[in-house]
């Protein structure tokens, strides 16, 4: 027993190795160009107001420097999380019966797509309506001038927050395939998952009334596309066994 154990562990150090190839492959470019790559990260989040009214700050010493630093480590771990999540569940899988794992599979799948969808909606939809909001509630004689530290502080929790919170439908699906809650159950429970998606907007989006709607609104709608696509029936366990006792 302890010898499988240690094989698997063997087998996942393995994936890990590669993983860790793949993430410096990517981030040491990023690393070098970490400077360049702020700016033009920033480029999409400040469309929407004038340039020669915007101009960003750094209130401490180090964070021009390590600031851009961040934001390659990040941006190298969201590039290169697919291949976490495959070595992952590889590993995963060697344990697994194979009706676990054509159960399984596609709600990783699914998981990572929407984690990528919410991510892309909060950077190229939300943060640069939410950077125009802000700069249009200037008072007037005041300068825009956000500190780069706070800006990609905020740009981040944005993207975090919708990339976890557009999770809902697999979260979903999963139950009700597992027969764990029934459709009729959650459906009955919608007036609740509305107040709770605004108290999600209130505690995960910065204090302002514009992004925490464009944070519960998609909740909202995932919620009630996920009861329109949720199976129809909760997944029946087989005795197959996983492959490794086959062979």
């Amino acid at each position: 027993m302890a010898e499988d154990w240690f094989e698997h562990f063997v087998i996942l150090r393995r994936y890990l190795l590669g993983y860790g190839i793949s993430f410096m492959a990517v981030c040491l470019p990023l690393l070098y160009y970490a400077s360049q790559w702020y700016g033009l990260v920033l480029q999409p989040i400040i469309r929407y107001v004038p340039s020669e009214q915007l101009s960003f700050i750094a209130t401490s010493v180090t964070a021009p420097f390590v600031i851009p630093l961040k934001l390659a480590l990040v941006s190298a771990f969201l590039l290169t999380a697919p291949f976490l999540l495959l070595a992952l569940w590889k590993f995963i899988a060697s344990g697994l019966y194979h009706h676990e794992r054509r159960l399984y599979f596609p709600y990783l799948i699914a998981s990572a797509c929407l984690f990528y969808f919410g991510v892309a909606l909060a950077y190229w939809v939300v943060c640069p309506m939410a950077f125009a909001f802000f700069y249009t509630m200037s008072p007037a004689g005041v300068q825009f001038m956000p500190d780069i530290a706070y800006a990609l502080q905020f740009v981040l929790s944005m993207c975090f927050a919708f990339g976890v919170c557009f999770q809902l439908p697999v979260i979903i699906w999963f139950v009700l395939a597992t027969g764990l809650v029934s459709a009729d159950t959650l459906s009955s429970a919608r007036p609740y998952v509305i107040v709770a998606s605004f108290v999600v907007g209130m505690l995960l989006t910065p204090p302002d009334v514009l992004s925490q709607i464009m944070l519960a609104t998609p909740i909202c709608l995932l919620y009630e596309l996920a009861l329109r696509l949720a199976p129809k029936q909760a997944a029946s366990p087989s005795h197959s066994l996983p492959e490794s006792e086959h062979q």
